[in-house]
């Protein structure tokens, strides 16, 4: 099977003449002894390069400690017999696991958080000038497959870069089969990393269990994957380039202002693209949470009243003053507030920025996602307390539980209205912060409820 070899060596080749890469240029391949990374490797000394080639490998921790120490033990051998330097690092088992829950984040995420910076340290340390990936086409197709169904905008769906910065992946267009028919013809041996074969992890899922079932309907759908992963690049490369017309957003007083008219003017794609530069702008050192779409989908169609807030999101905020919009922190957001308001009567009010408006609902269809039902009045609209829980069929869910899934950071939660009436917990008002509501569930309607509907908007009296 020469035949493959040379193929891959020819994709290696042509990839380093792409990007430019020197001949003597020192490279560390990001090595977790797995398929991708061995034959990665491989193919490096196969081309006998004069640039010096290093190893990095990486301990999770979150492996059983025979399976860890049977992969370092490969690891360390193929550095020697290659007679390439190694570096290790890890961290202890069960760390990664707990400060995942400390964080509320997934062990995944975290996991190639630890690693990149990891790699960072050993790329400054061994003054290398690149860093090499063993990412291949499987792996871009199932990333964008996740991103696609987890809502991600055009820079999300280019997939995963050939190449950022100094971070290279030379076999992003080799797939998978092919990986390992290589290995096959060296016969070069590989480790297997079993958290790969379990279906908690997303990734894992849609490798098993969609891709074949994809595969099998769509048998050419790696070429169209590459097209449409084209088509978003181009896509992205506009909107960033239309995007980085910023001037039209002017510094002013520690924050941005843009003409009303002006922003109105523009183009919908342009108007989120700027929320988004401008978010990314404002985080600066603090760590914030990822910035979702619903947030900011308002901006398709916002007319902005005085005083109305088009943004706001993780303590800040985009608000129209006069003639501008001002982006800027929402001091209100800091300040912890706790308020209880009873519902007697059909009535509008404001909360903190929320206009609710509460109307009884007894002669109207009955839509229970839409409604709340009141078998034990009266009604309370309060913030989050320790220990709240929403029933769910036959079962509850806790309040911190249902905040950790639409990542709230926890000193923002209080600021989630609470409906409730003498029963418990009726209705979580996500809305406002741009979640979806989430209503009690009690089966059937029973004689004696009341049926209410609460609307509610982000609101300043201007």
């Amino acid at each position: 099977m020469k035949s493959i070899e040379n193929k891959l060596l020819g994709i290696l080749n042509q990839y380093l003449r792409n990007q430019r890469i020197p001949a003597k240029a020192s490279i560390l391949v990001a090595f977790s002894g797995g398929p991708d990374s061995v034959a990665l490797a491989s193919l490096f000394l196969s081309l006998k390069r004069p640039g010096a080639l290093f190893l990095a490998y990486f301990d999770h921790g979150i492996r059983s400690e025979e399976e860890l120490n049977r992969e370092k033990e490969f690891v360390r051998h193929f550095a020697e017999t290659s007679g390439l330097p190694l570096k290790i690092h890890g961290v202890p088992g069960g760390v990664l696991a707990s400060e995942a829950r400390r964080l509320e984040r997934s062990v995944e995420d975290l996991a190639r958080e630890y690693r990149y910076r990891f790699l960072e340290t050993c790329l400054s340390e061994l003054k290398c000038d690149y860093l090499a990936f063993g990412h291949n086409l499987d792996d871009h197709m199932e990333t964008l497959i996740m991103r696609f169904f987890q809502g991600s905008g055009q820079e999300g769906l280019k997939g995963i870069p050939e190449r950022r910065q100094k971070v290279l992946r030379p076999l992003l267009r080799v797939r998978k089969k092919e990986i390992m028919d290589y290995l096959e013809s060296r016969e070069l041996s590989y480790s297997l990393d079993s958290t790969n074969l379990q279906g908690n992890y997303i990734r894992n899922r849609i490798r098993r269990e969609l891709l074949p079932v994809i595969e099998d309907i769509f048998p050419g759908y790696p070429h169209t994957v590459e097209a449409f992963t084209e088509k978003m690049s181009f896509a992205a490369d506009f909107l960033e380039t239309a995007g980085k017309s910023m001037e039209v957003w002017e510094p002013w007083e520690g924050g941005y202002r843009i003409p009303f008219d002006q922003f109105i003017a523009a183009h919908p794609a342009l108007r989120i693209r700027w929320l988004y530069d401008l978010y990314d702008r404002s985080k600066g050192d603090r760590k914030k949470a990822r910035l979702p779409y619903r947030v900011i989908q308002r901006a398709l169609s916002w007319n902005g009243k005085e005083g109305g807030i088009l943004f706001r999101w993780e303590g800040l905020q985009a608000i129209r003053r006069g003639g501008f919009i001002f982006w800027e922190e929402d001091i209100v957001l800091e300040e912890k507030k706790q308020y209880v308001i009873l519902i007697d009567t059909e009535r509008d009010l404001v909360i903190d920025r929320i206009m609710f408006h509460v109307r009884l609902w007894e002669d109207k269809p009955f839509i229970e996602k839409e409604t709340l039902r009141v078998a034990a009045p009266p009604l309370l609209i309060r913030s989050k307390r320790d220990g709240d829980k929403l029933r769910i069929g036959r079962g509850r869910m806790d309040l911190n539980t249902l905040f950790s899934q639409w990542k709230v950071r926890p000193a923002h939660r209080w600021m989630i209205p609470i409906v409730e009436d003498r029963e418990g917990i009726v209705a979580v008002l996500g809305e406002p912060f741009g979640y979806k509501n989430r209503y009690r569930s009690t089966g059937e309607k029973h004689g004696g409820e009341r049926i209410y509907r609460i609307q509610t908007e982000v609101w300043v009296d201007g």
